[in-house]
């Protein structure tokens, strides 16, 4: 894809059609400049899918994303576009998996059977309404002729 090779990110590469953006552990400034590479490549691109795999919850990330996102709105973002992101905190998954307690008294977590079968269920039909939604907008564009 024209752009990704001249953004100078390694942090960002394309697959299977999405652009990927994995900025794995940086710094405030390695966030910045890898969010505004991804913004500058979707919408000089008219890139209509995207996979963020976001580290952590550091507040430096999320502002640099949440300032990327706002620059892709202000440009227009195209019809169809979909994003995914993945919060990756792999670290204190681990940590609640390996030592139970620690889910209680660190993470404030109490984890029960019933508990994660409410917590699945509500994250499918999270997941079904956002998928109808945006087939339902796609719909609509294309019926109103908009579509590309």
């Amino acid at each position: 894809m024209e752009g990704i090779q001249d953004s100078g990110d390694r942090n960002l590469r394309q697959v299977d059609g999405y652009l990927v953006v994995e900025p794995g552990l940086s710094s405030a400034a390695e966030l910045q400049s890898t969010y505004r590479a991804f913004a500058v490549l979707c919408i000089k691109n008219r890139i209509t899918r995207a996979l963020v795999k976001a580290i952590d919850s550091d507040p430096a990330g999320e502002h640099a994303l949440r300032d990327a996102f706002t620059m892709m709105l202000l440009a227009g973002i195209p019809a169809g576009w979909k994003l995914a992101l993945v919060a990756a905190m792999a670290g204190g998954v681990a940590l609640i998996v390996a030592v139970p307690p620690l889910g209680h008294s660190i993470f404030l977590l109490d984890t029960t059977p019933q508990r994660l079968l409410v917590a699945a269920i509500i994250g499918a039909i999270g997941a079904f309404l956002v998928e109808l939604s945006s087939r339902a907008v796609a719909l609509a564009t294309r019926e109103l002729g908009h579509g590309e």
